[in-house]
């Protein structure tokens, strides 16, 4: 049987209980952890996706292997920002076996041309095995705003990027740091 709030003193003591719940839930929402929010999304369809040998070209992550919120659209290989913060990102490139060309690298960017890039790595060709190259690079991105990976390679033909899984998989990641 429950009790009958009717006096000020169980007045005051509800407002008091009410007042404590609040502080609670602001305590909680203050210690949330920040990195609940991430993705990780892999190249596996094999063979990996063809890079031709001239321009930029958005490399598309087709499996989600982890979204927390679905910001990784895998159709599109966009990933898009839903709060405001420092975001570390992270990228794995693994090549098809080709010893021409003296360059391949990745690029993050903030835009679809790829001129808000904010992170690169180059990847020397290897004739004995799969020329791999990985970077992690933090940006303080507003809500709303997209990253993507671009390719680009330049040994005379189109590369495929291996997705073979022999040594692993083309992967994307990001994961939100805090404000």
């Amino acid at each position: 049987m429950g009790a009958t709030l009717t006096g000020p003193g169980e007045a005051r003591a509800d407002a008091w209980m009410r007042s404590l719940l609040a502080r609670l839930d602001a305590l909680e929402a203050a210690t949330r952890n920040p990195a609940a929010v991430y993705f990780r999304a892999e190249q596996r369809t094999s063979p990996g996706q063809s890079i031709p040998h001239t321009g930029l070209h958005v490399v598309l992550f087709e499996t989600e292997v982890e979204d927390s919120l679905g910001l990784y659209n895998a159709a599109t290989g966009v990933f898009t920002a839903d709060r405001a913060g420092v975001w570390l990102f992270s990228s794995q490139m693994l090549w098809v076996v080709n010893s021409g060309g003296s360059n391949r690298q990745f690029i993050f960017s903030r835009t679809t041309d790829a001129s808000g890039i904010f992170g690169v790595d180059n990847v020397p060709p290897l004739s004995t095995s799969s020329p791999r190259g990985g970077s992690s690079t933090p940006i303080r991105l507003t809500k709303g705003e997209t990253v993507r990976v671009f390719a680009n390679q330049n040994s005379g033909a189109a590369l495929q990027l291996d997705a073979s899984g022999g040594t692993g998989y083309p992967a994307f990641s990001g994961v939100f740091v805090g404000r």
